[in-house]
């Protein structure tokens, strides 16, 4: 099967980029002061450069380049700059809550004028609404799940090798490449933003990531592919833990009469923290709650409709308890206690 190959190719060439883009990336920042500072409702200790987005979406541009998948996937070669370029103005002046979502909606607009849109009611306008909806709450959820070193592009990498095999497998070799090449990138990216993170994603990464992510999604649903659920359900499925933790944060802290999109140290990775897990703990049990739901989505091509429903029933019901105990969880959204950490060097200029 000539997809198998081409799928390889598109993340081996993504990682190989990005370990070496990386490293250039960071030393960028530092000499631009591109960093991240400490702040009271963040999670990191050391000023730490940001920009890593700029790695990622390299990484993938030039995959996406050497094995032709962008021929496939026109519309996310295409808008996945603007995204980065959107995240990089709100890390350098940041936006507006408002021109954040204007832009985003913009980015959902590009979608739907390259004929892709979810396909969910038949009436185009709503249609049309829905993937505006669809593509800003994607991004919005990859921006607020980068929140602990390693998380966001951790979790990152399974849905983009999810949506990579559910592509691959229903015969999309151009989109389950384009879907490798931001897999691989993130993993190679991970090497430098895992615990001790050395570098940031910023705002220019989580957004390239939540976009492509959804446009993904988006793609998948415009294909008219839904195996036995429905044509959002398999994106959400590989979606749930960014989905879940914004639904978190936002229940909690309606509840508590606080604005949705002040930072804080409430999201699911800092209650895991809380629990006693650690950071490199909760980080991996976000990893781990995060195959699941991939492996439902994907598996939905083999599985009956009751069987399929029945799985996605029980994952989402196993995430809604954990949902209500973590919920109730006594944390000081500011400033939730935290273990120590020992100091670290600052990170090579080179």
């Amino acid at each position: 099967m000539r997809a198998v190959p081409d799928v390889a190719v598109a993340g081996g060439v993504a990682l190989a980029v990005g370990v070496a883009l990386t490293p250039a990336v960071r030393a960028a920042a530092l000499r631009l002061g591109h960093v991240a500072h400490p702040k009271a409702d963040r999670w990191h200790t050391r000023p730490t450069p940001k920009g890593g987005g700029a790695a990622v979406l390299g990484a993938c541009l030039v995959s996406l380049a050497v094995a032709g998948a962008w021929r496939e996937a026109p519309a996310l070669a295409a808008l996945g700059p603007l995204a980065f370029a959107l995240g990089l103005a709100d890390d350098l002046v940041h936006l507006r809550p408002l021109a954040k979502l204007l832009g985003q909606a913009a980015l959902a607009a590009g979608l739907l004028v390259a004929s892709r849109s979810l396909r969910v009611t038949g009436v185009a306008a709503v249609d049309g609404a829905l993937t505006v909806v669809w593509v800003v709450s994607i991004t919005n959820a990859l921006n607020l799940i980068d929140n602990m070193d390693g998380l966001a592009s951790g979790v990152g990498a399974v849905a983009a090798f999810g949506f990579a095999a559910l592509f691959g497998f229903a015969g999309a070799t151009g989109l389950a490449a384009a879907a490798a090449a931001l897999g691989g990138a993130l993993v190679a990216f991970l090497g430098y933003n895992r615990q001790p993170a050395s570098i940031f994603l910023g705002d220019s990464g989580s957004h390239v990531v939540g976009f492509l992510l959804a446009a993904l999604g988006v793609e998948w649903a415009a294909r008219g592919a839904t195996g036995h659920l429905g044509p959002v359900a398999v994106p959400a499925l590989i979606l749930t833990v960014p989905i879940f933790d914004t639904l978190l944060v936002t229940i909690s802290r309606r509840l508590r009469g606080r604005p949705v999109s002040r930072g804080g140290r409430d999201h699911t990775s800092h209650r895991l923290v809380f629990l006693g897990l650690g950071e490199r703990g909760a980080v991996i049990a976000s990893f781990v709650a995060a195959v699941p739901g991939a492996a439902i989505g994907v598996g939905t091509r083999w599985l009956t409709r009751p069987e399929a429903t029945a799985a996605a029933v029980a994952y989402i019901l196993a995430l809604v308890a954990i949902g209500i105990r973590l919920g109730r969880l006594p944390v000081d959204v500011e400033r939730p206690e935290r273990p120590e950490r020992p100091e670290r060097p600052e990170p090579p200029a080179g």
